[in-house]
């Protein structure tokens, strides 16, 4: 009975967290994203830190590793199909240029991104130092409940010196949770 009492009464100060007020885009706001990507070349997982500078604008890092498989041509008779793993970091700022009802959020989202190819078994010998570029895109936030949002976007990154690829999308699914 005590068990059932003390979890009723968990669940209670849970639901009444999340649900008491209305955190969503608030000045001083913090959040954590956790998202799964992917785009025509593999797969990524993504962890994100958001502030919200105001109701319209946020900042946004986040830490990316990407599984690739890419074909590369060696020569004019030999291809390649590359494994590598794509780590780095974006540092975005986005603006929301639609807003539905305090629900649904467009944001128009963009900035700087760093990466670093780490090449797997490769016969080919590929620079693997750290790399500038741009990243910008589109990001929707659909909040069911004051707190969590579910987070889609669609990022466009270009690299540069990059010897086989400089750009590459990535399409990401997840949760973002408000502190």
């Amino acid at each position: 009975m005590k068990k059932s009492l003390l979890l009723c009464g968990l669940l209670f100060c849970l639901s009444a967290s999340l649900c008491g007020q209305g955190i969503r885009h608030v000045k001083g706001i913090k959040s954590v994203d956790v998202l799964y990507g992917f785009n025509k070349y593999g797969n990524s997982v993504n962890i994100g830190f958001v502030n919200y500078f105001s109701e319209k604008i946020y900042g946004k890092v986040n830490l990316f590793n990407a599984e690739l498989t890419q074909e590369v041509v060696v020569s004019e008779t030999r291809t390649l199909d590359l494994d590598f793993q794509r780590l780095g970091v974006d540092i975005l700022g986005a603006y929301t240029g639609i807003n539905f009802n305090e629900v649904v959020f467009i944001n128009g989202i963009g900035g700087l991104t760093l990466t670093y190819n780490q090449f797997k078994d490769s016969e080919v010998d590929f620079d693997s130092k750290i790399k500038p570029g741009i990243a910008g895109g589109v990001e929707i936030e659909v909040f069911p409940i004051d707190r969590i949002a579910i987070i889609s976007n669609f990022i466009q990154k270009y690299t540069l010196g990059e010897e086989y690829s400089d750009t590459r999308y990535y399409i990401n699914f997840g949760l973002r949770i408000n502190f």
